[in-house]
């Protein structure tokens, strides 16, 4: 996915953030696209799949770009966070008739 692919740009993701400057876009870019490209395995949907992105899995690639921004390092997590359960993939699955 390129950035100009993504369905979430990155001034929304500063939005988010609350950031006025320009200083990290790089940074907030790769970010979002490792947001989004984690939101489409975890949810097993690509996020182009639909029409228009519904707002739970638009939440859900802000909270990790945001939780990869802020905090850069590898954390472990025991508890299942906001982003999996907007991103569960249980909602978002394909039926086949």
């Amino acid at each position: 996915m390129t950035i100009d692919e993504c369905p979430i740009s990155v001034d929304e993701l500063k939005k988010q953030l609350r950031l006025t400057t320009d200083d990290f876009d790089q940074q907030l870019e790769t970010s979002l696209l490792a947001a989004a490209e984690w939101c489409e395995r975890y949810s097993g949907r690509k996020l182009d799949s639909f029409e228009e992105l519904p707002n739970q899995l638009r939440a859900a690639v802000l909270m990790v770009a945001a939780g990869m921004f802020e905090n850069p390092t590898d954390s472990i997590s025991e508890r299942t966070t906001a982003a999996q359960r907007l991103a569960d993939p249980l909602i978002w699955q394909e039926t086949t008739t």
